[in-house]
C-alpha cells in the first residue's frame, strides 16, 4: 500500500538537479535533510538579492509549511504560483501547496480552485497525479455534490448516506471520542476535523482507491465509515497534533490509537487469538517497534497497543506525553530511564505465558 501520509514528499519527492544552481542546490539539500528552520534563513537571504526568484519563494514556503507556519507559507506559494511559465512545475507545485493552506484555513473554495488551477498547467505526470489524489480526498470530486454536511463542535461530517439514522449516533460517538481523547492530549488542533463517511466501499475505492479508515492527522482530514470503530482515526488526529514535528514510529503511534479507539473490547483477549492465528512463537517488542513492516499488521497494532497501554500504566501520563514527540526506542530510554529494559522484559513474559 502507497503511504501518503507525509503530505508534502508526495508534491516534491523529485527534482532537476543538474538545472539548479549552487543557491538552489543548497535549499533542496536543506529541505531533504529537513533543516527547515536554516532553510529560511538561507532562503530569505537569497531572496534579498533576488525577491523574484520563484523557486526561492517556494523553498521557504515548503518550510514554513513543514514547521506549521501556514499564513507564512502562503504568501511564499501565492508569489511562486505567479510563475507565467505555462508549463511551470513550479507553480504546479505551489498550486498544490496554496490548495492545502486553503484547506487547513478552512477555505474550500479557494482550496479547490488551486487544485483546478493546476490541471491546467502543464507539468510532470507526478505532479498531475498528486493534484488529482488531493482533489478526490479533499472533498473536491463530483461525487461528493450531493453528500449531506453536518458541523459539530469538533467536526464537519460529510455523509454520503443518512437514510440510515445511525449518522446521529455516530456523531454523538465521534465527538465523545474527541473529547475523552483530547482531554489525555489536550492538543492544539488547527481546526475541526473534516470527517468524511463513506456507506459504499465500492464507490471508496473507485473515488479514493481505499476503502478502509485512514486519516491524515496534518490536514485534521479523516475518511471512513459507520461500521468501524470511531476512536482510531480521531486518536491519530488529536494526538500527532500534540506538539509539532513529532518523531513517529509506528508501533507507538498506532499502538496509542489502538489504546484510545473507545471501542472498550479486551485487546489483550483479542491478543490471544492473534497469537495463534499467526502462530507466533516468540514476542519481541524491540523488534516490532523497529521493523514494523516486517511483522503481520494484526500482530503489530495489537501488541502496540497493548504496550502503550502498560506505558501509560507503568510511567504516568505526563511521562508518556514527553516521550511521545520522540517515539524512538532511544528517547524511550532517556525518558523512562534504565529500568525500561526490564519494564519490556516483563510485558513480554506476561504475554508469553499465553502462547
Amino acid at each position: 500500500m502507497k503511504k501518503y501520509l507525509l503530505i508534502l514528499c508526495l508534491i516534491c519527492n523529485f527534482i532537476v538537479v543538474s538545472a539548479q544552481s549552487p543557491q538552489l542546490k543548497e535549499l533542496w539539500k536543506l529541505s531533504k535533510n529537513k533543516k527547515y528552520e536554516e532553510l529560511i534563513k538561507k532562503g530569505e537571504q537569497f531572496l534579498q538579492k533576488d525577491s523574484n526568484n520563484v523557486e526561492y519563494q517556494m523553498m521557504v514556503g515548503i518550510a514554513l509549511f513543514r514547521l506549521n507556519k501556514i499564513d507564512k507559507s502562503k504568501e511564499h506559494f501565492e508569489k511562486a504560483a505567479l510563475h507565467n511559465d505555462p508549463h511551470s512545475s513550479i507553480r504546479a507545485r505551489s498550486k498544490v501547496y496554496l490548495a492545502l493552506c486553503y484547506f487547513l484555513e478552512c477555505d474550500y473554495e479557494k482550496s479547490k480552485e488551486a487544485l483546478l488551477d493546476c490541471k491546467k498547467i502543464k507539468s510532470y505526470s507526478s505532479i498531475k497525479e498528486y493534484n488529482e489524489y488531493w482533489f478526490e480526498r479533499l472533498g473536491f470530486h463530483d461525487f461528493y455534490n450531493n453528500w449531506y454536511i453536518k458541523e459539530t463542535d469538533h467536526f464537519r461530517f460529510y455523509f454520503q448516506d443518512t437514510s440510515d439514522l445511525n449518522y446521529k449516533r455516530f456523531i454523538c460517538k465521534c465527538e465523545d471520542a474527541y473529547t475523552k481523547i483530547d482531554t489525555f492530549f489536550n492538543s492544539d488542533v488547527p481546526k475541526k476535523v473534516d470527517y468524511f463517511v463513506w456507506t459504499s466501499t465500492t464507490d471508496a475505492r473507485n473515488i479514493i482507491k481505499r476503502a478502509s479508515a485512514f486519516a491524515y492527522s496534518s490536514l485534521c482530514l479523516i475518511h471512513g465509515n459507520t461500521n468501524e470503530n470511531e476512536g482510531h482515526e480521531i486518536a491519530h488526529v488529536i494526538s500527532l497534533n500534540y506538539t509539532k514535528d513529532i518523531k513517529k514510529y509506528k508501533f507507538i503511534s498506532e499502538g496509542t490509537a489502538v489504546y484510545f479507539d473507545q471501542t472498550d473490547l479486551d485487546i489483550e483477549q483479542w491478543f490471544e487469538g492473534v497469537l495463534k492465528k499467526y502462530k507466533i512463537k516468540k514476542i519481541d517488542v524491540k523488534d516490532v517497534w523497529e521493523k514494523w513492516e516486517k511483522h503481520p499488521s494484526d500482530y503489530s497494532y495489537h501488541l502496540g497497543g497493548l504496550f502503550v497501554e502498560e506505558l501509560i500504566k507503568e510511567y504516568g501520563q505526563e511521562k508518556f506525553l514527553e516521550f511521545f514527540a520522540d517515539q524512538s526506542y532511544k528517547n524511550a530510554k532517556k525518558v523512562f530511564g534504565k529500568g525500561l529494559d526490564d519494564f519490556i522484559k516483563e510485558f513480554e513474559e506476561s504475554l508469553a505465558s499465553k502462547l
